[in-house]
């Protein structure tokens, strides 16, 4: 879950990169917020972020050379 932390740039992460490289979890929470067409409106925007981050990160296992 170290992973998943870095991404979301959590409380017990510190700064990470230059400045251009953003904190995915801020980012993706400003656009939660705006409830994207086709996402249910009952699904928090917590709960949009938290399935977005978990993709990132399967996507990054996916591509992990063994």
């Amino acid at each position: 879950m170290d992973i998943y932390h870095t991404i979301d740039g959590g409380p017990e992460m510190g700064p990470h990169g230059s400045k251009q490289m953003p904190v995915w979890g801020d980012r993706y929470h400003v656009e939660a917020i705006k409830k994207p067409a086709g996402v249910p409106h009952d699904l928090s925007p917590e709960a949009i972020v938290h399935g977005r981050i978990l993709s990132l990160v399967h996507y990054l296992e996916s591509i992990q050379q063994e």
